[in-house]
């Protein structure tokens, strides 16, 4: 299991993510429709939006590539203009990811924004009274906090925060047993270490979806 090593300018510059990742949330979504976790909570969820012909495409690729790392690269690397020319069309993944949160992620925004601002309320409120050590020691069941830095579950080797904090963020579709860690991110300093949030879990579709959003 990796080890996060802090000095204390790191420690004193990890941060809660202060608005929801809509391309990673809807990452965690395919992940969690293809491999059919998440339990009962999501199982509503899983049932409607299941048989739509955005979600059967992407849960079928998602289960020979994985949404975590490889289609995280390939939207990531798109979405920020690492990859086409300016003006060129998204690779067909990214096209599909964005058909895949526009008919099975957007209809329960709402819900899903309002959800991760209560944790992140809750996780801020920890913070304030007991610091980082306080927050990065009550994540999550599978992510231990001592003297020696921060353990989380997963592959690869150590990290050193030297001039960077950890940014923290919760999620709506993240599986209750997972926490990922994203090393690199290209607009954000610093690793992102994702953790499930607690409850309030089955998604309830809005009387209309969140429109704008992956830029269209």
């Amino acid at each position: 299991m990796p080890h996060l090593h802090f000095t204390t300018d790191s420690l004193r510059r990890t941060r809660i993510l202060s608005e929801a990742d809509r391309i990673r949330e809807t990452l965690f979504a395919l992940e969690l429709l293809a491999s059919g976790g998440g339990g009962p909570d999501v199982e509503r969820w899983r049932r409607a939006v299941g048989h739509r012909p955005q979600a059967r495409r992407l849960t079928e690729l998602a289960k020979v590539i994985r949404p975590f790392p490889d289609i995280d690269r390939m939207v990531q690397r798109d979405h920020w203009g690492e990859g086409p020319s300016a003006g060129a069309r998204p690779n067909r993944v990214t096209e599909a990811l964005r058909h895949f949160y526009h008919a099975c992620v957007a209809p329960y925004w709402d819900q899903i924004a309002r959800s991760l601002e209560r944790d992140r309320a809750a996780r801020m409120t920890v913070l304030r009274e007991r610091g980082a050590d306080g927050l990065l020691g009550s994540l999550h069941p599978k992510v231990f906090w001592s003297a020696a830095g921060l353990e989380v579950p997963g592959q690869g080797g150590n990290l050193s925060l030297d001039r960077v904090g950890l940014t923290i963020a919760p999620s709506f579709f993240l599986s209750p047993g997972i926490t990922v860690l994203i090393r690199q991110t290209p607009l954000r300093p610093g690793p992102m270490l994702f953790y499930p949030i607690r409850s309030d879990r089955e998604p309830v579709p809005a009387p209309s979806a969140l429109a704008g959003a992956f830029g269209g």
